[in-house]
């Protein structure tokens, strides 16, 4: 049985990036979506990635996903 959950932990944090750039919300249904994965799936993936601060959740109706730590641009 492959295990995808590194993989689709990394596309999540790539497209949580790719949506704070664009100025765009992510919550785990867009990000299920978008990955054409479970939503429950998605949000036991969030756990660890919380977890270890490379993500921030905050939960409710406007809830949303947001990386931890802001990117800063880098010199050209």
């Amino acid at each position: 049985m492959l295990d995808y959950r590194f993989p689709t932990a990394l596309q999540m944090v790539l497209s949580v990036a790719m949506a704070e750039q664009m100025g765009e919300r992510s919550t785990s249904a867009i990000l299920a979506y978008g990955l054409e994965a479970n939503p429950s799936f998605i949000r036991k993936l969030m756990v660890p990635l919380t977890r270890d601060g490379i993500i921030v959740s905050t939960l409710g109706r406007n809830g949303s996903i947001h990386l931890a730590v802001r990117r800063t641009r880098s010199p050209a």
